[in-house]
């Protein structure tokens, strides 16, 4: 066949126990499409949608050659994919058709649907609070542990790392109502609490201020566990969402033989930071560039300096500036 395309996979919304670290959605379900024609795809029309729903049309464009696939997010806005009973079965079903403007000459495998459940809704009696406590115990080596929330549409409502070791913090914060993604995030890529290292035992759960738990998370979870939830509430934050917290770095071990890890917080995913090494007269002495990526650490090697004490120095593209001062054993 020349033209082909199929539904290869549903991601999300998907009761599929391998995609259970992603599911439940309250936004953007996520499909996989694949080219099964000789001919070079480039577009197709995806239309999409919970049963019951409204089904909504996306026009994809890309170049998949012969049996190359493509995971395409998809937006939906019909409250019925998180408003609602979250122990009711829903179907979601998606359909794929006119590759390159032509027809599919393989329609059996154009469409695809998933069972799946809406995700948990939050809220208090008469729905008069709107807050929640990020409630986290940090265990020996806390540096590598960060706690983001996110709104629907991906923004970072909310975010916190740590550094002071196995103690507890409890940060309150106000959502309005809507959907939500909290994700617990470990850059060793072992959990806040694994049996075979010696980080010790740390946990994070949000709590109501009114007592009990919204959720309590599993500690041992390896790079990163998430949970997305609709808050219900009638009342309204004088903000759209809780400001960020303001950017900081985080140099660790200190002291250290040369080998850095630059925790980096409240800074934009993505953004292009350069760093500089100084010594006690400012003079430079070593520099590079990171990409700031959430739950990733900046990596520098500063072992071929002597024993002393030096400066890390962040700079972003608009100049602003953070510094740790870190000592070389």
């Amino acid at each position: 066949m020349q033209r082909d395309v199929e539904v290869s996979q549903i991601l999300a919304p998907s009761d599929d126990k391998i995609e259970s670290r992603l599911n439940p959605v309250c936004k953007s379900p996520k499909v996989v499409i694949r080219n099964n024609g000789s001919e070079l795809l480039t577009s197709c029309s995806i239309v999409f949608g919970v049963q019951g729903g409204e089904m909504m049309t996306y026009n994809w464009e890309g170049a998949l050659a012969f049996l190359e696939s493509a995971e395409v997010e998809l937006a939906y806005d019909d409250p019925i994919l998180w408003e609602g009973d979250d122990e009711e079965w829903l179907v979601f079903e998606v359909a794929v058709d006119a590759p390159n403007g032509a027809v599919d000459e393989e329609p059996r495998n154009d469409r695809a649907t998933s069972r799946f459940h809406r995700v948990p809704t939050w809220s208090y009696p008469d729905l008069d609070d709107n807050r929640v406590i990020v409630w986290t115990k940090t265990n020996a080596v806390p540096y590598e542990t960060s706690v983001e929330i996110t709104d629907a549409v991906g923004n970072v409502v909310w975010e916190r790392g740590y550094s002071t070791p196995n103690f507890t913090h409890r940060d309150t914060i106000a959502l309005n109502q809507g959907c939500y993604r909290v994700t617990i995030l470990d850059s060793g890529d072992d959990g806040q609490s694994f049996w075979a290292n010696s980080d010790g035992s740390g946990y994070t759960r949000l709590k109501k201020v009114s007592g009990g738990n919204f959720i309590n998370f599993e500690p041992d979870f390896g790079k990163s566990i998430s949970q997305a939830f609709f808050l219900q509430t009638n009342v309204v934050s004088v903000t759209e969402t809780p400001a960020q917290n303001e950017p900081s770095i985080t140099a660790f071990p200190n002291p250290s033989s040369g080998e850095i890890k630059l925790k980096m917080s409240g800074f934009i995913q993505g953004e292009q930071l350069s760093w500089s090494c100084l010594n006690l007269m400012g003079q430079e002495l070593r520099s590079g560039s990171l990409r700031h990526a959430r739950g990733q650490l900046g990596l520098l090697n500063l072992t071929s300096l002597p024993q002393g004490t030096y400066a890390i120095a962040v700079l972003d593209e608009f100049g602003n500036r953070w510094t740790e001062w870190i000592q070389i054993q």
